[in-house]
């Protein structure tokens, strides 16, 4: 079964930023609930000030909130996953040891890792 669907994205303050939805995508039902979390998590965002678009296995991310020790990211990987994550900023990691640092790793599966690594960079 094949189902076209239109997005339309004039009512998103930010659409520019979603310019990656202009290209045809085969996804499947679980794919499309993440890409439309994501869209309305998107929504809900004023100004989007920091992202990123089509880089390693990001598809799309934005900050939507931070505070004095973390900037909080919402995620679409290139498989269409959805993902809230915490990404503490650089006076907050370095005020913690190396061990502590490693543990907030230890539950995360490999592309959650790169994911977040990738972010903690920007």
């Amino acid at each position: 079964m094949k189902l076209n669907i239109n997005l339309d994205l004039d009512n998103i303050n930010n659409s520019f930023i979603l310019d990656f939805l202009n290209e045809e995508i085969d996804i499947n039902i679980s794919q499309l609930y993440n890409l439309s979390t994501y869209l309305e998590q998107i929504i809900k965002i004023k100004n989007i000030n920091n992202y990123i678009y089509n880089k390693d296995n990001i598809l799309h991310a934005a900050v939507y909130s931070t505070d004095e020790n973390n900037d909080y990211w919402i995620v679409l990987d290139k498989d269409y996953n959805f993902f809230d994550i915490r990404i503490p900023n650089d006076e907050y990691y370095k005020k913690h040891s190396e061990n502590d640092r490693k543990s907030w790793f230890s539950n995360l599966t490999e592309n959650e890792i790169k994911i977040v690594k990738l972010l903690m960079s920007k």
